[in-house]
């Protein structure tokens, strides 16, 4: 909250001013306005949530002071989680370093998803966790983090695919593994698509397409640039970063802007499936390149480096080298890892996976930090011994 009061600025800064609009929209009754001019670029959780603010002209560093709150709480769940599988001193010690993690604290300044997407997630590891710690499994706690998972796709509609695809993966292991944890995991997503629905079917009203979570074209355009010196990351339409940017899209911006917002997303869908088919080497180097951007904060396309993505480099160079090691550790005591904590694992590579094919950065990355966390410090915690011999090693 300091942080916050003493740097957060009273001005609109990226995605602020559309978050706020949906809520303003939100107050008078609807959603996206109507037809031709629809807009669902994101969906309405985050929204959902500062509506009240807005309705009563709270001044924005209110909304901003939110984020101080969700922070928190991520970080309260995170240990109420770690408790379920380590020591006491071990979960306080792995909490502290989530909480001071250091990325966290730049989206503690504006009124955008990030940080209440990162409690959504912790908030859903610990429900779903907490399952499975009684023998007796009763529906009603099922329910919640079924809800809390589809209200999380509400706020990030990636994860609305990370559900679909979670539902057939979690049913195949299930029958593959007669696991009975695997079937409860799967009836949880079933169940987060069924609160969806409604969002759905309201969509489908809007832009006659079936399973229509928002609109994604543009991030896939922007990740199947085949031009040289450009490397998948998300860019204005003002093509401001430099003139080479202008030269290779401008013909493109300007053939489509003309038409409505959903169908200029298609036609940037469109643009993209064409890349990637004609520049399939191209995309992979920017799919390289992606991966780079969410876990070190690099490389970006006409943007000079600067000492600022050490802030990123250092702490996920650390997550990183850990997971390497609990991977290893994780795979030969397979049968004596609890299975919903490999179940979780399943779903965060899920998203992981899916934010790698689209134009991604930093913040894609620390969504998956409650999982991640929960993981390494579970492995480190109940399979790794450190011994120290005190005696003087004999020379030669």
């Amino acid at each position: 909250m300091i942080l916050i009061i003493i740097l957060a600025k009273d001005v609109f800064h990226g995605d602020e001013p559309r978050y706020l609009d949906f809520a303003e929209n939100l107050t008078k009754g609807f959603y996206s306005p109507p037809p031709p001019e629809i807009n669902i670029k994101n969906g309405p959780g985050y929204p959902i949530v500062i509506t009240p603010f807005t309705a009563l002209n709270f001044p924005l560093i209110y909304f901003k002071l939110l984020n101080a709150v969700f922070l928190y709480l991520a970080v309260v769940f995170f240990y109420k989680t770690l408790i379920f599988y380590t020591e006491e001193k071990t979960a306080r010690f792995f909490a502290i370093l989530f909480g001071f993690y250091f990325p966290f604290f730049k989206n503690l300044l504006y009124v955008v998803t990030e940080i209440f997407s990162v409690f959504l997630v912790t908030l859903f590891v610990y429900f779903y966790c907490s399952l499975f710690r009684k023998e007796n499994i009763k529906f009603i706690k099922v329910l919640i983090p079924s809800f809390i998972l589809a209200y999380l796709a509400m706020t990030k509609v990636i994860f609305g695919y990370v559900i679909s695809v979670g539902i057939i993966i979690f049913i195949i292991y299930s029958f593959m593994n007669k696991s009975v944890k695997a079937r409860f995991t799967a009836l949880i997503f079933i169940l987060a698509l069924l609160f969806c629905s409604p969002y759905l079917i309201y969509t489908y009203t809007l832009t006659g397409k079936v399973f229509c979570w928002g609109g994604g074209g543009g991030v896939l355009y922007w990740m199947s640039s085949p031009y040289e010196g450009e490397y998948g990351d998300w860019a204005s339409r003002r093509l401001n970063r430099s003139p080479q940017q202008k030269k290779n899209h401008f013909e493109f911006f300007d053939s489509i802007s003309k038409l409505n917002p959903v169908e200029r997303n298609d036609a940037e869908m469109k643009e993209a499936i064409n890349n990637i088919k004609k520049h399939p080497k191209k995309y992979f180097a920017n799919w390289l390149a992606n991966i780079g951007r969410m876990l070190f904060s690099y490389p970006f396309s006409y943007t000079p480096q600067s000492l600022k993505t050490y802030f990123t480099i250092v702490p996920n160079m650390f997550i990183v080298v850990f997971s390497v090691l609990c991977s290893y550790i994780t795979v030969i005591n397979r049968r004596r890892v609890h299975q919903e904590v490999f179940l979780i694992l399943i779903f965060i590579s899920i998203y992981l996976l899916g934010s790698s094919l689209l134009s991604a950065d930093r913040r894609m990355f620390f969504l998956a930090l409650p999982v991640i966390g929960l993981w390494i410090a579970y492995i480190l915690d109940s399979f790794v011994r450190i011994k120290l011999d005190k005696k003087p090693s004999r020379s030669c």
